[in-house]
């Protein structure tokens, strides 16, 4: 008789695969935070033409047109999973404009949270969460944003948040 082959060995391949795949988003991610690029425009300056011999990397054309093709399509799907981990996680940023010189930094989404900081008109803060109840305050309709500055985190009116690209 022969033996039966373990289904044990092909989940420890899709494991090593699915280590890999997120290794190699690891790497894009802390390649693009390095240098200070989107994460297409770091996979897209890995990917730069190189010259060799009057050959690009010794590809024929055919050969690169299919590598730009797929290097592409990967870089605008890696591009939609960093959007939407951004959204996930809550790694969006926003600029305050407020009338004033600071917006107050609360301790709870609430006006009778209290303050715990001050953030200045014209700060880049980094989104973390919304509230999830609509409020009223001063007579608008919105909801509180759970935002990171220097190191802090506190609730903030989000109406006086507008989101980067």
């Amino acid at each position: 008789m022969g033996r039966r082959r373990s289904r044990k060995g092909g989940s420890r391949w899709w494991t090593w695969l699915s280590f890999l795949l997120f290794l190699m988003v690891i790497i894009l991610l802390g390649g693009s935070l390095i240098k200070k690029q989107t994460p297409a425009q770091f996979l897209a300056s890995v990917f730069k033409k190189q010259r060799d011999g009057g050959h690009y990397a010794g590809l024929s054309k055919s050969q690169l047109k299919n590598l730009l093709v797929l290097r592409d399509s990967t870089i605008a799907s890696l591009q939609e999973e960093v959007d939407a981990a951004r959204k996930r996680f809550g790694l969006g940023l926003a600029t305050v404009l407020v009338d004033s010189e600071t917006l107050n930094m609360r301790s709870e989404p609430s006006t009778t949270g209290a303050v715990i900081g001050r953030i200045p008109n014209g700060s880049v803060v980094i989104v973390l969460d919304y509230d999830d109840a609509t409020s009223k305050v001063g007579g608008e309709t919105g909801r509180w944003t759970l935002v990171e500055f220097g190191g802090d985190r506190g609730w903030v009116w989000g109406n006086y948040l507008q989101e980067r690209e």
